[in-house]
């Protein structure tokens, strides 16, 4: 047994996920002297649907994280944000801006998390939280996590963080959510396509009627890999019996439409070879429905300036 995948039983602050918002979080306290365990449902490294475009604030992050240059050793830089309107007008908007898959990008940061002092375990899911007291004044004094290979285990803390992303079932069980639907819904794939380098140098971002109100984008890896997706906003805006629901929205059928209606997109899907598979996942883009604590926890997450390079 790897001691390691055991959390503490009790420390300073616990931080319930480890994407970039977690391990950040994680990393800063640690390097204040806290006692701090970061937990995550996966084991790391491992895979995170997003476009995975580094936008200027997040290189100051990094900068201030002090992994700017292990991040930016693997990553492709890019110089602009290509932005296509419906009509085929582009706007070159340029700026500090790499690409980088959430699978490297959020191990190196929880990697410095654990250098600075952060002790990592996983795989644990949050179950429920600890609490003193009753009813709205309850204070939050750690959480019950769960593992198939462990059980349950209750963690004590004087804090608790959660950073578990746009899926509500942590929020929900911790009472600072009402809202389960997402902001939005997105799909992406990795294509493996040599013949699109140096022509697709760009983050682009593409609008069209055909997108159903939604979006497609292309951004560059290195080593011949184009990160291609499709995603639409205020997906759930539909009300069937006082519920909101989903759209009627096919994304693997906008996906389609992105590939008659931009060029590059069509020569990706039509000659690429797909490294694994397209994966969809829920945006959350805003705290409606939602508060940000509670006594003794905190929710945080990586803030979406711009949908399409998050």
């Amino acid at each position: 047994m790897n001691p390691s995948s055991l959390p503490l039983t009790s420390c300073d602050v616990l931080v319930v996920g480890a994407g970039p918002a977690g391990s950040a979080c994680a990393q800063w306290l640690a390097r204040h002297g806290l006692k701090v365990q970061l937990v995550d449902q996966h084991d790391f490294p491992r895979d995170k649907v997003c476009g995975d475009g580094l936008i200027p604030d997040a290189h100051h992050a990094l900068q201030r994280l002090g992994v700017h240059a292990e991040v930016m050793a693997v990553a492709q830089p890019v110089a602009h944000v290509g932005c296509i309107g419906p009509r085929g007008g582009r706007v070159d908007v340029p700026g500090q801006l790499a690409v980088l898959p959430r699978r490297q990008l959020d191990d190196i940061l929880k990697r410095a998390a654990e250098r600075a002092g952060a002790h990592f375990s996983a795989p644990w899911r949050f179950e429920s939280p600890l609490l003193q007291g009753d009813g709205d004044a309850a204070t939050v004094v750690g959480v019950r996590l769960k593992s198939a290979a462990h059980g349950e285990c209750d963690v004590h803390a004087k804090w608790v963080v959660l950073a578990t992303g746009a899926v509500p079932k942590a929020l929900m069980a911790a009472g600072l959510s009402t809202r389960h639907t997402p902001s939005g819904v997105a799909l992406r794939g990795y294509v493996h396509h040599p013949g699109l380098v140096g022509q697709v140098k760009a983050l682009e971002v593409v609008w069209h009627r055909q997108l159903r109100k939604g979006y497609g984008w292309i951004f560059p890896c290195r080593d011949g890999v184009f990160n291609i997706g499709v995603g639409l906003a205020h997906s759930h805006g539909k009300q069937v019996a006082g519920r909101a629901t989903m759209e009627d929205v096919n994304l693997r059928d906008m996906l389609a439409a992105f590939g008659r209606i931009h060029a590059p997109a069509g020569a990706l899907l039509k000659d690429g070879q797909v490294v694994g598979d397209f994966k969809g996942a829920p945006l959350r883009c805003s705290l409606e429905g939602a508060r940000f604590s509670r006594p003794g926890l905190l929710a945080t997450a990586v803030a979406r300036r711009r949908r399409s390079a998050r």
